[in-house]
């Protein structure tokens, strides 16, 4: 009952404080969006990078392990590669002599 006998003094009061308060909520607002507005670039800047160095870490994270391997091959490759020229031509028929 006796909450019945303030309401009117609290809706009152709430409604010259919500008065007095709505500029500075809006305040609040243009102030959020101005900012959003000038840092979200930024933002969008730096995901980009922060994303691109990720990418190239993860890649050599995957790719350093293999190189033991990489090099294994080439010596491989080296190895069983000839040395010199063939003794025989390539083409025969364009060293033979006219006759």
């Amino acid at each position: 009952m006796l909450w019945l006998l303030f309401l009117p003094v609290k809706l009152a009061f709430g409604l010259a404080l919500g008065v007095l308060l709505l500029p500075f909520i809006v305040l609040r607002f243009v102030v959020k969006i101005a900012l959003g507005l000038v840092l979200m670039p930024i933002v969008l800047v730096l995901t980009f990078v922060g994303l691109l160095v990720s990418g190239i870490v993860f890649s050599f994270v995957v790719l350093i392990p293999l190189l033991p391997v990489v090099l294994l091959v080439w010596l491989i490759a080296a190895v069983t590669k000839p040395s010199s020229r063939s003794v025989t031509p390539r083409f025969p028929a364009a060293s033979a002599t006219r006759g």
